[in-house]
């Protein structure tokens, strides 16, 4: 099964590779858009190439910072907008929306009339891949994304959602008022710290060392995210101030 192209209009998808061809740039510098693409964003969380995106001709957005994104309302209406059954492809997970991150549960919506340049379906070449590959997620894992679409289950994942969301908001605020430059911390449960000149291996060492802190160096993201580290809002409301006591300590001096 060789690579085919989509439509100039739309994102060329690569199945040989498992991954769709799309401007993701990391969080911290923004590519410009492509010509024929009204608008698009990238990942504005994670700063991670990912295979697993939601598509369209106009909309490129992280799958799994979907949940956390205001973008969502959005992106989940992709089957709903006139033509995106014929230039979308829509993948989703539970992995942040209720902490599935190591069970791996999600879905893609692969319209039929979604078709290659040279007319053959892209939904058949999918069936293949996913039907030679996959067996299938487990029972139990399947029961429990059932039950995260219960109203029970909806209510509790959105209220820890908008938890996770306040732990960001709070991580942002702090090293804006230090002076940093600071990206993420709205759409994704990720707040990107600036320090310019410095490499992001170094700047996560230092940290390690002076506040006794994990961070993730920047440039394991690509080349964009040298310079940056990211901080995660997932955690305790104890630990996300613990954490800020202890950033606050080193580097609100500065």
């Amino acid at each position: 099964m060789g690579q085919r192209t989509l439509p100039s209009a739309t994102l060329s998808i690569s199945l040989a590779g498992a991954s769709l061809h799309s401007v993701t740039p990391c969080t911290p510098v923004h590519a410009p858009a492509p010509p024929d693409h009204r608008m698009q964003w990238g990942c504005r969380g994670c700063g991670i190439d990912f295979p697993l995106l939601a598509v369209c001709t106009c909309v490129c957005v992280c799958a799994c910072c979907l949940a956390l994104c205001h973008l969502a309302v959005l992106c989940s209406a992709l089957g709903a907008a006139a033509g995106a059954d014929e230039v979308a492809v829509e993948t989703c997970s539970f992995s942040k929306y209720a902490g599935f991150t190591g069970v791996r549960l999600g879905w893609t919506v692969v319209p039929k009339k979604l078709r290659y340049a040279d007319g053959s379906s892209v939904h058949a070449d999918w069936n293949r891949v996913m039907t030679t590959c996959f067996n299938g997620a487990s029972n139990i894992v399947q029961a429990g994304g059932l039950a995260c679409l219960q109203p029970e289950g909806l209510k509790e994942m959105y209220g820890l959602i908008n938890f996770y969301k306040e732990n960001a908001t709070i991580l942002k605020k702090t090293f804006q008022e230090m002076g940093f430059e600071v990206f993420g911390g709205e759409d994704a449960p990720y707040v990107w710290v600036g320090f310019p000149g410095k490499p992001s291996w170094d700047v996560f060492a230092e940290i390690l060392e002076k506040c006794n802190i994990v961070t993730t160096p920047g440039s394991g993201f690509g080349p964009a995210g040298e310079g940056f580290v990211r901080a995660s809002a997932f955690g305790s409301r104890d630990n996300i101030m613990e954490a800020v006591r202890r950033f606050k300590e080193v580097y609100g001096k500065q």
